[in-house]
């Protein structure tokens, strides 16, 4: 069974990998993909969520807040809280009422947003941001 557990864990760190590999090879900054457009986040997202937040490889703190919140037409910024600090420049696209960020070629983005949670794995000037919501 650890066997098993082990394999899972390996296979998802491959995929990872992988995932953040392609999108961070990309040569186009803030450009969505084919056929999709950047949108606005609805109000109701633009809010603050509790959970745990990594910085780095390091666990900064399990009773995290991190807070979404609009920079510009259609580009928003990730503030954290314990002195993290802030991921800007994000677009997002939709799918069916959950919200991707898109990848410059600087970064490998992975911000998500549906009511209520918001997920954060991003890795951008060789540094990482991990955040999942409660």
């Amino acid at each position: 069974m650890k066997t098993i557990q082990n394999l899972n864990a390996v296979s998802k760190i491959v995929f990872a990998l992988i995932f953040f590999t392609f999108i961070s090879c990309s040569d186009d900054k803030n450009v969505a993909p084919e056929g999709a457009q950047f949108v606005d986040l609805p109000n109701s997202l633009l809010t603050d969520y509790n959970g745990s937040v990594n910085y780095n490889n390091t666990i900064i703190e399990v009773d995290a807040t991190a807070t979404i919140s609009k920079t510009g037409n259609k580009v928003y910024k990730v503030s954290f809280s314990d002195e993290v600090p802030e991921i800007t420049g994000l677009h997002f696209i939709e799918n069916d009422g959950t919200f991707a960020s898109a990848s410059g070629s600087d970064s490998a983005e992975g911000v998500g947003l549906r009511t209520g949670n918001l997920s954060v794995g991003v890795t951008n000037d060789g540094k990482q941001w991990q955040f999942s919501s409660n």
